[in-house]
């Protein structure tokens, strides 16, 4: 009952904010219109989350779009800092590995073959591996996230929704620019980019990006860094334009990534199997220390080289999008945060990928725009030797062999629209598990068949403002646990989504709002025991979700603007039994009483029906307002301040480890000469909030790895 009462609420909470904002468009004065329509120019945001570039505006549903130069403002480095540009979005680093969520929906699985619930692409390209995704935002054109299953268009395991990360192109023009920056904790970041026409038909462009950093955290005993980290990122594009409706572009990169912060792991309230172990102590419990009996690494190195073509005819545009990644990791990580040699483990994992994928889109401006493409994936990855406690444990190779069609249209009725799209997806997963040194002892596959379909419709409010609504299925393939010999896998996720929305754009404001419903189905979860090696693979029952969200943008003058946002989420398990619990043992592995049940856990299995899904907390509310004030000299002062909050998070099935509410500020002042060349004064969590890259439960511990402290730095560009 109370939940028809509060879908109810949502309801009319949803159509009070559309009406109110469809009443403050309509009741503009004959002043304001004359600016909108006869002074300054507005621009359209133009995204491409139906596959043909469309305004922002015009799409139903739910998408954060970010310029590269608004990237760069806010101070964002890798991808978990994207968490406080999008309200209902959390990226965190769960050990190795990069986990992002939308709107509650996001991955627990770990490890080689595993992949994300949303989906990550760079310049078409989709990225498979959760430690190869931890790389930092550089030379950035834009990036798009995209909220909710993706199941029809991107729909390579996009249960949860999308972010396309998109590059800069060269130009014909000779240009660059050279950026640098400095500040606490001696982070430095260098980049440059370059690019020029070779020919008419031919340009170029190379970047190149360098971060390096001490971090925030040294070991306990010796106070030695721990939390050195670096980044290199190189990359260069080709592109070939013979005629006005041939475009190819010809891209490679090398990734280097060092970057322990991640596995530095912290026990909450100092709970570690170790303190079973002599010599174990101290424990640290504070976010600038760390009690290890080995450093943590994680090395990571990714070559990528793609192709994107498009060949514009009469009656469509063909569009090739090829890709193939190659990454090696290495990695050694600490599983007790304590100074015993309880549990550790040493590991490398590859991941190689290639990827084509061919579609036609439709001619802009037709009342039928659609497109119709194939996808084709190969994927292998694993570890060639994972090692516990200085013993090699297993290998394992995870292939995947992945076809899907798809088709996609939206037909124009006058002001209705009617929207419909259909994606056919096969994959066959080859599973080989073995003893490092020797055959493999398991080798099996399965296949695994999905319909993901959408329909919708929209009606144009006017010009720049919609009302949609739509029904989607997104699908997240089978899974084998690489831990584990077992030739069972895990059933593939499945859930169906319901969104109404609204969306409004002027000059001087944008206004979107939307709600949604959420049927989430045979969820993969993982438990791990550090004791023996082996983590817990299997289905939860079921989960329900369902929110609201809004967010505006207001530009009442040239030098001014200013967005908010705000995003409720109800995620909650609405049939767990067997859920894996971890609860502190009351005694010592010999039996004795441990006083402060701080000595390792306990496994057991608990109902966690009801409960908060992992990663998704019900409240964030983000804003940011940037003021400009002109110089004569043609140079400008600029202010600008991006304040962020989130209530508490859970990260356990029984809600036993949250991180509490938290509240962030990041701020900068900046003086530009001229166009070319800008100083920046910039400050992040100037709050100094303490909240977690991630937290976790095991057998060994209760753990936190603690998020940056207060840091702040001096920065300059110049462009030519």
């Amino acid at each position: 009952m109370m939940k028809c009462v509060y879908r109810a609420a949502l309801g009319a909470a949803s159509m009070f904010a559309i009406t109110a904002a469809m009443s403050a468009q309509a009741q503009q004065t004959p002043a304001q219109q004359a600016r909108v329509e006869q002074g300054d120019i507005y621009t359209d945001i133009v995204v491409t989350a139906q596959r043909r570039e469309e305004r922002l505006v015009d799409v139903p549903a739910s998408i954060v779009a970010i310029s590269g130069e608004q990237l760069a403002r806010a101070g964002v480095n890798g991808m978990e800092d994207l968490t406080r540009q999008a309200p209902g979005v959390i990226i965190n680093k769960t050990g190795a590995y990069l986990q992002p969520t939308v709107r509650g929906i996001g991955a627990s699985v770990q490890g080689g073959g595993a992949e994300s619930n949303v989906a990550i692409y760079v310049d078409g390209v989709y990225v498979a591996s959760q430690t190869g995704a931890m790389f930092d935002l550089a030379n950035l054109e834009s990036v798009q996230i995209l909220k909710g299953p993706q199941g029809t268009l991107f729909g390579r395991n996009a249960t949860g929704g999308a972010i396309l990360i998109t590059t800069r192109d060269p130009g014909y023009d000779l240009s660059g620019q050279i950026n640098a920056s400095y500040g606490r904790f001696n982070e430095y970041k260098l980049s440059a980019y370059l690019t020029t026409g070779l020919t008419d038909t031919l340009a170029i462009d190379m970047s190149a990006y360098y971060r390096a950093s001490d971090g925030f955290v040294r070991d306990l005993r010796t106070d030695a860094l721990r939390g050195e980290q670096s980044s290199l990122d190189l990359r260069s594009k080709l592109l070939f334009e013979p005629t006005e409706d041939v475009k190819f572009v010809l891209s490679g990169s090398h990734n280097e990534t060092n970057d322990p912060s991640g596995l530095n792991y912290t026990s909450l309230n100092g709970n570690t199997v170790g303190r079973n172990f002599p010599n174990a102590l101290p424990v640290a419990t504070d976010r600038r220390h760390v009690s290890q009996e080995l450093p943590t690494r994680i090395d990571t190195n990714t070559d990528a080289v793609s192709l994107n073509g498009s060949v514009k005819f009469d009656f469509a545009t063909l569009n090739l999008i090829s890709g193939y990644r190659t990454e090696v990791d290495y990695i050694e990580t600490d599983l007790d945060s304590s100074y015993a040699p309880a549990s550790f483990a040493t590991y490398d994992q590859f991941n190689d990928s290639f990827s084509q994928e061919i579609n036609f889109t439709s001619p802009a401006g037709k009342d039928f725009s659609w497109v119709v493409g194939v996808f084709y994936y190969w994927n292998a990855a694993g570890s060639k030797s994972w090692n516990l406690n200085g013993r090699p444990f297993y290998k394992a190779r995870i292939t995947s062999d992945s076809i899907s069609g798809f088709a996609d249209g939206t037909y124009d009725l006058g002001r209705i629209s009617v929207i419909a799209g259909l994606r056919y997806s096969s994959e066959k997963r080859h599973f080989k598990r073995g003893v490092p040194g020797a055959a493999f002892t398991v080798d099996t596959s399965a296949t695994f068949n999905s319909w993901t379909p959408r329909f919708g419709l929209r009606y144009d409010v006017g010009d720049r403002s919609n009302i949609y609504a739509t029904f989607s299925k997104g699908f997240k393939s089978g899974l084998y646990n690489i831990s584990s010999p077992s030739i069972i896998p895990v059933r593939p996720e499945k859930i169906d989504a319901y969104e109404i929305g609204f969306k409004s754009a002027s000059r001087t404001l944008d206004f979107n709002a939307a709600a949604y419903f959420y049927n989430y189905k045979d969820i993969q979860v993982t438990a791990y025991d550090y004791t023996s090696g082996v983590s817990r693979l299997f289905n939860a029952a079921q989960a329900e979700v369902y929110g609201l969200e809004m967010d505006a943008a207001w530009r009442p003058a040239a030098n001014f603007d200013a967005r908010a946002a705000i995003s409720y989420t109800h995620a909650a398990f609405t049939n767990f039994p067997g859920a894996p619990a971890f609860t502190p043992s009351p005694t010592f592995s010999n039996g004795t009483p441990c006083p402060d049940r701080n000595c390792g856990n306990v496994q057991s299995l608990v109902d966690a029906s009801g409960n908060q899904m992992l990663r998704a907390p019900e409240l964030t509310l983000s804003a940011a307002a940037n003021y400009r004030i002109p110089l004569d000299n043609g140079g400008e002062v600029a202010f600008g301040v991006r304040p962020y909050w989130s209530s508490k998070i859970n990260y356990s099935f029984q809600e036993r480890i949250q991180q509490p509410s938290y509240f962030t500020l990041d701020a900068d002042i900046s003086w530009s000469l001229n166009d070319q060349v800008r100083l920046t004064l910039w400050g992040r969590n100037l709050t100094n909030a303490k909240f977690a890259l991630s937290r976790s439960e095991s057998s060994a511990r209760d753990a936190i790895a603690w998020a940056q402290p207060a840091s702040y730095g001096i920065a300059g560009s110049y462009k030519f």
